[in-house]
């Protein structure tokens, strides 16, 4: 199923998907990834590269520095 969506979709989908499981407490609205989760399994993970997975998640955090405001 991974494979047919488009890079920042899979990286959203496998957030999406491992995030609600993990009892995580949220900081401003915003909820922290696991301490085991980096980039490089994130990327594993969605089937990514990892400069792909880490533009992603620049992409991710400036959305939602901008929604902050």
């Amino acid at each position: 199923m991974l494979s047919d969506l488009l890079a920042e979709e899979r990286v959203k989908y496998t957030l999406y998907c491992i995030l609600p499981q993990m009892e995580l407490e949220r900081e401003d609205g915003f909820i922290q990834a696991p301490k085991w989760m980096n980039m490089k399994i994130l990327a594993q993970i969605s089937h990514c590269s990892l400069s792909r997975t880490s533009k992603i998640m620049k992409n991710l955090q400036k959305e939602k520095n901008c929604s902050d405001r």
